[in-house]
C-alpha cells in the first residue's frame, strides 16, 4: 500500500491513513511492515478508542528506504480503529504491507494467538460535512486486475456508504461516482481481498453536481456471478454477503401472480424489501439492486398471503450493478401508485392526520403552517405502508431528505430506503416555524 498525505493548514491534526475495523477489538497488538522513499520519515502509531473517538498513541516509528517490522502492545480496552499519521504535517509518502492484529501481545506473534489480517482503507477526511455530489480519481496497480471498494462515510453514524469497486490496471485510468450521502465526512479506497493491496491514487476531486461534470468515459468493472439456484443444483456461495444485485428467472400457472422479493438484513433479521414482480405463465427475467450492507437471506415471498404457486430458475447474485447481467428480457416491475392527499379539504383514505403544532387550511392544495419547537405534518396509515413494507416501528425517526422550496410549485421525487415504516412526516427543519403549501403526495412501493 502507497499511501501519500497532503501538508496539513492545522498542525495539530496531521493527515492520517486510518484503517477501520468492523467489529471492536480488545487490548492485544499489532504489527506491519513499512519503508519510506525519504530516510527517516517520521510516523505515528495509534488507535481510536470505540465509544469516544479518543487517540491512544502506540508510538513513533522512524521509515527508512528499505521494509522494517514493527510491533506494538495496545493498551485501550476497546478500539475500531488503527491510525499512521504523518508527524511532521507538511505531507509525506511511506509505504505498508503484512498489517497484523493479535489478540495475544508483541513477543506472541510468532505463537498460537489468531492473527488477523486488517482489510486495510485509506479513508480521506474532510474537515467540512459535504452532502450528496459526485468525485472522481486517477487509479493504477502494479498488479492488473486489483480491487478496490469504494465509499464514504456518513458524519454522524459513520456509516460505510458503499459507492461501487473499480478494478486497478497497470495504467493510470480515471473513475467517477455519484454520491446518495446527505451528510459524510470520509472518502475510503478499501482493499477488496483483505490480503493486502498496493494501488497509486492522483487526481482526487469532488464535486457538488453529478459524475457528468467530470466527463469521465466510463469503464465498466467486471464483477463476479455466483450462482444461487441454476436449474438442477442448488448451490450457495456465501454465508454473508452484502449489498450486489439479484436476478433470476419467474413464472406462475396464473397469469398476473404477485411476488414480493426481499432480503434479510444479516445481524437483525430485518426484512429489506426489493420490489414487487407480476408472474405471468412464462419465463421472465428479472434483476434488483440490493442496498442492505450485509444480509443472509434472499426472500420470495406470496404477495396476497392467499397462497400461490410459482417457479423459479436461474437465481444468481452479483457484487456488481444488475447491468452485470445483461439481460435483454427484463421488464419493469409494476407497482401500484397511491395518492395520499391530491387536492380538496381531507386526507384520503385510510390515512389520518397525525400533525403536531400544525394548522391546516386548504385552499389551492394544503397550506399548512407550523409552529415553533419543531411540528411537523404527519400521515399515518394502518394499511398500505405497512402491506408494501410489513409491520412498523413507529416510534422509530427516520430522516430522509431536506428540500427548499420555493414561491413556484415544484416536484421532489425522494427515496425512502427506510423498509419499516407507517408515518410520512413533513418537518419544520429550523424549529423556529415555517409556513407552506403542499399537494399530489403519492406513493409507491416501487419508484416514479
Amino acid at each position: 500500500m502507497i499511501v501519500n498525505t497532503v501538508e496539513s493548514s492545522n498542525k495539530t491534526n496531521q493527515a492520517t491513513l486510518s484503517i477501520f475495523s468492523p467489529n471492536t477489538l480488545s487490548n492485544g497488538a499489532m504489527s506491519f511492515d513499512i519503508m519510506a522513499p525519504v530516510d527517516g520519515t517520521l510516523v505515528n502509531i495509534s488507535v481510536f478508542e470505540a465509544d469516544t473517538d479518543r487517540m491512544v498513541h502506540l508510538g513513533q516509528v522512524k521509515a527508512t528506504t528499505e521494509y522494517k517490522t514493527y510491533a506494538f502492545d495496545i493498551a485501550c480496552d476497546a478500539f475500531i480503529r488503527f491510525n499512521f499519521q504523518d508527524e511532521s504535517g507538511e505531507g509525506v509518502e511511506f509505504r505498508l504491507k503484512n498489517i497484523l492484529y493479535t489478540t495475544g501481545t508483541v513477543a506472541d506473534f510468532n505463537q498460537t494467538y489468531d492473527i488477523i489480517t486488517i482489510y486495510a482503507t485509506l479513508s480521506i477526511f474532510s474537515p467540512n460535512t459535504l452532502s450528496n455530489g459526485a468525485m472522481s480519481f486517477d487509479i493504477m496497480a502494479p498488479v492488473d486486475g486489483t480491487l478496490v471498494n469504494i465509499s464514504v462515510f456518513e458524519a454522524d453514524t459513520d456509516r460505510m456508504v458503499h459507492l461501487g469497486q473499480v478494478k486497478a490496471t497497470t495504467e493510470y485510468k480515471t473513475y467517477a461516482f455519484d454520491i446518495a450521502c446527505d451528510a459524510f465526512i470520509r472518502f475510503n479506497f478499501q482493499d477488496e481481498s483483505g490480503e493486502g493491496v498496493e494501488f497509486r491514487l492522483k487526481n482526487i476531486k469532488y464535486t457538488t453536481g453529478p459524475s457528468s461534470v467530470f466527463k469521465v468515459e466510463k469503464t465498466e468493472p467486471t464483477y463476479d456471478i455466483i450462482t444461487i439456484y441454476g436449474n438442477e443444483d442448488f448451490s450457495q456461495k456465501n454465508s454473508k454477503i452484502g449489498l450486489g444485485k439479484l436476478i433470476f428467472d419467474i413464472m406462475a400457472p396464473v397469469d398476473g401472480t404477485l411476488v414480493n422479493i426481499s432480503v434479510f438484513e444479516a445481524d437483525t433479521d430485518r426484512m429489506v424489501h426489493l420490489g414487487q414482480v407480476k408472474a405471468t405463465t412464462e419465463y421472465k427475467t428479472y434483476a434488483f439492486d440490493i442496498a442492505c450492507d450485509a444480509f443472509i437471506r434472499f426472500n420470495f415471498q406470496d404477495e396476497s398471503g392467499e397462497g400461490v404457486e410459482f417457479r423459479l430458475k436461474n437465481i444468481k447474485y452479483t457484487t456488481g450493478p444488475s447491468s452485470v447481467f445483461k439481460i435483454d428480457n427484463s421488464e419493469p416491475v409494476s407497482n401500484e401508485i397511491i395518492t395520499i392527499y391530491e387536492m380538496g379539504d381531507q386526507f384520503l383514505e385510510p390515512y389520518e392526520n397525525w400533525s403536531w403544532s400544525t394548522t391546516i387550511e386548504y385552499e389551492d392544495g394544503m397550506n399548512v403552517t407550523i409552529e415553533p419547537d419543531f411540528g411537523a405534518l404527519s400521515f399515518y396509515s394502518p394499511e398500505y405502508f405497512k402491506k408494501a413494507l410489513s409491520d412498523s416501528e413507529a416510534s422509530d425517526w427516520n430522516p430522509v431528505k431536506t428540500v427548499k422550496p420555493t414561491e413556484e410549485w415544484t416536484t421532489y421525487t425522494v427515496r425512502v430506503s427506510v423498509p419499516q415504516y407507517n408515518r410520512l412526516n413533513f418537518q419544520d427543519a429550523t424549529g423556529k416555524g415555517v409556513e407552506f403549501q403542499i399537494k399530489n403526495i403519492q406513493y409507491t412501493a416501487g419508484s416514479f
